[in-house]
């Protein structure tokens, strides 16, 4: 039994959502002009802030920094060893770029459509909502930019507090379930604490194993695997030097004892170069799991 599910997912990010919510009067009423300019500021915001990420920076002159700092008479020797190790990790992340002076170049568009996106996706959580909430917002689009009526609020707050309380019973059960069954691995690991918003870079069999790879060069291996679930399930291929790409994330994971087997279930989320998010089931039938570094 999967108790961390799409629907549980959906129903957490929900139930945080109401942390930054702003109350303003002109969300009582359907305002077109009032959205359009909200909208417009905020994405504008957004495509400001995204152009001064640390990703499109040259990397030839992000070295050129580097050199200055180790060559300078003020650094301390402890220090002119770090950066001196910080450059050789650097230029091998970076050796591509570096050999043609390439960057990567900043895409306007790409940012506003990564903006709209989002709101399509808060608009489609939004719409999760009860009843009596959703026939009390004016502008579910002016609602998903963070802004309410002062009711509408005041609803949704007593709503997300509730959700929350039920929500944490469900994650209590699952985390304690799976905690439970450590016992019979053949290894210490903790699947919850470090494997929940794990980058996945790559899933594939060996033998009667399953391997997946990932961010931090850990490595799960699955022995005596078999797919049961999610067997067409596409996992994005990791990018160093341009992270903006499409990638794969694992949601939450479970572990379940079924008389002599285990059933490891993951709730996994793949974003194409868009944003747009595509969550599916990844379950897997095994006799351990066991993880390593490469």
């Amino acid at each position: 039994m999967k108790y961390l599910t799409k629907e549980f997912y959906i129903l957490e990010y929900l139930a945080y959502s109401n942390k930054n919510v702003k109350v303003h009067r002109r969300a009582e009423k359907f305002d077109e002009e009032f959205y359009q300019f909200i909208y417009n500021k905020q994405c504008g915001e957004f495509v400001k802030k995204e152009e001064f990420n640390y990703i499109y920076n040259n990397p030839v002159d992000k070295l050129r920094k580097i050199d200055e700092i180790i060559n300078s008479s003020d650094i301390s020797e402890i220090r002119r060893q770090y950066f001196s190790e910080f450059k050789n990790i650097f230029k091998t992340i970076y050796r591509k770029k570096l050999i043609y002076c390439e960057k990567n170049k900043f895409d306007k568009q790409l940012c506003e459509r990564w903006f709209a996106e989002n709101q399509s996706r808060l608009i489609e959580i939004y719409l999760h909502l009860p009843t009596e909430i959703l026939n009390e917002i004016a502008d579910i689009r002016l609602f998903a930019l963070g802004y309410a009526s002062e009711r509408v609020t005041r609803s949704w707050q007593i709503y997300c507090i509730k959700l929350r309380r039920k929500l944490n019973r469900i994650k209590s059960r699952a985390y304690n379930e799976t905690n439970v069954n450590y016992k019979y691995l053949s290894g210490s690991i903790m699947l919850n604490e470090c494997f929940e918003g794990w980058r996945v870079t790559q899933l594939k069999g060996d033998g009667d194993n399953i391997i997946i790879d990932g961010e931090l060069n850990r490595r799960l291996i699955i022995k005596n695997a078999k797919v049961i679930e999610g067997e067409d399930g596409y996992i994005y291929p990791y990018n160093e030097e341009n992270p903006t790409i499409a990638a794969s994330y694992i949601c939450y994971v479970e572990l379940h004892r079924i008389t002599d087997k285990f059933e490891l279930c993951f709730l996994m989320s793949n974003s194409n170069e868009n944003e747009r998010e595509e969550l599916w089931y990844l379950s897997i039938e095994c006799d351990d799991v066991i993880e390593i570094k490469y």
